[in-house]
């Protein structure tokens, strides 16, 4: 039997703290490097969250972890093997160093039967921080066997109360938290607001195109808000239904004459992973030529033209076998990592992690990143900057500085995939 979390330990300190650094524009860049975040290979122990407001004063952050990532020991009580995790979650003022937290709570998990493969430890974790701000959250999930550590850093916006975070979705026939913005198969899903509000849902099936690259000159075309269809999904008691059924996305809102709400995205099953040869084949535009991906589009074996395409490049099986892995290895982090309304690999973000590889250095602002290849502050260094886009259906939108500077650098790059030479990493 699966035992509900323990919380050790809750408290909260003035919110006058906050105020401290309130006139500051934006956080300075983080000293920090906060590369591994984006590196699967560092992830030992995955894990995801929700966030709730379900009253004011009150979040909740819904969380569940690989039972799998966590190593089984012998309990010295019961003499059963069991695994064990500590989450430390710490809550910080929007503005200033991350020294004294708002709130902060201990919680322990424990897998009384561990194993399983597909098994998930679940916990809620309530919070008590007021509304009126967007916080900075720390969480570290401890594998209390092993002694290792995963840390995930998220903002808890409780500034505005369109936001994603005041919606709350489960998933019908699991009855536990929908806990990503997509759905690869047709879904009904079970969707409450914390205002018990009826629900105006657009929906939009929109194709987007492919990110250029990094040297080119390029403004998105605006986006048309005009849905593809409206409806209303009627508060009750408890959930209202909303049947995810379709390509594209529904956008939900709790005041239809606003942007700001929960988006529910679909992308062909097994988003993220990368297994059919028409992904394998699309996301190859980044390294071949238009008249190439035009002239293997018109092949009538479509897989044999995209491994040809690698056995061409890379001069032998073996090593084709190598860069397949790697390339689509990271078309599936880019996944994991960088999607928005689009799949990971069709962003800013994706373009430059699937050809150049994982940057050593990462700096993040609340209002960006920075990317690194080399050392810091140093002038032979390649940086990429990406601005947070203020996108009402995603907290996840970065867009990348453009400049013509890029451009040796990425020909060279292009240059070594085709030339059989893994680019970084």
């Amino acid at each position: 039997m699966r035992k509900k979390h323990i919380i050790f330990g809750s408290f909260t300190v003035l919110l006058a703290l906050m105020l401290m650094h309130g006139c500051a524009p934006q956080r300075s860049i983080s000293s920090e490097n906060l590369a591994h975040i984006y590196n699967s290979e560092r992830t030992p122990i995955r894990a995801d969250y929700r966030v709730f407001h379900p009253e004011e004063g009150l979040t909740t952050v819904f969380l569940r972890i690989a039972a799998s990532d966590l190593t089984p020991g012998q309990n010295m009580e019961t003499f059963r093997m069991e695994s064990n995790a500590v989450i430390d979650l710490k809550v910080y003022p929007p503005q200033g160093p991350m020294v004294r937290a708002v709130d902060s709570v201990l919680v322990r998990v424990n897998d009384t039967a561990p194993g399983r493969d597909d098994n998930y430890l679940h916990s809620a974790i309530n919070l008590s921080i007021r509304s009126g701000y967007t916080y900075r959250a720390v969480m570290r999930i401890t594998d209390v066997n092993k002694n290792e550590t995963q840390e995930l850093r998220f903002d808890i916006d409780k500034l505005n109360p369109n936001h994603r975070h005041n919606f709350l979705v489960f998933e019908t026939a699991q009855r536990i938290p929908l806990y990503t913005d997509y759905v690869t198969t047709p879904m009904r899903l079970r969707i409450k607001n914390n205002e018990s509000k009826d629900m105006t849902v657009r929906y939009y099936n929109r194709n987007f195109p492919l990110p250029p690259p990094p040297f080119s000159s390029y403004s998105p075309p605006p986006f048309r808000y005009e849905a593809d269809s409206v409806f209303t999904m009627r508060a009750t008691s408890d959930f209202s239904i909303l049947d995810v059924n379709r390509p594209g996305f529904f956008h939900i809102l709790k005041d239809g004459n606003q942007k700001s709400g929960l988006s529910i995205f679909t992308f062909p099953d097994p988003f993220p992973l990368v297994t059919s040869t028409e992904q394998m084949f699309e996301s190859l535009r980044y390294v071949t030529t238009e008249w190439e991906f035009r002239e293997m589009r018109q092949r009538s074996n479509l897989r044999l033209a995209v491994e040809k395409f690698w056995l061409d490049c890379a001069g032998s099986k073996e090593r084709a076998r190598e860069m397949i892995q790697v390339y689509y290895g990271r078309v599936e982090e880019a996944n994991r990592f960088f999607t928005s309304y689009v799949e990971g690999w069709r962003t800013d973000r994706g373009l430059i992690h699937i050809v150049y590889g994982r940057p050593n250095i990462i700096h993040k602002t609340d209002r960006g990143e920075t990317w690194i290849y080399g050392e810091d502050r140093n002038t032979m260094s390649l940086s990429f900057t990406f601005v947070k886009v203020i996108n009402p259906f995603t907290d996840n939108d970065f867009r990348l500085s453009r400049d013509e500077s890029y451009k040796a650098s990425w020909y060279r790059a292009i240059e070594s995939w085709r030339n059989g030479r893994i680019h970084a990493n």
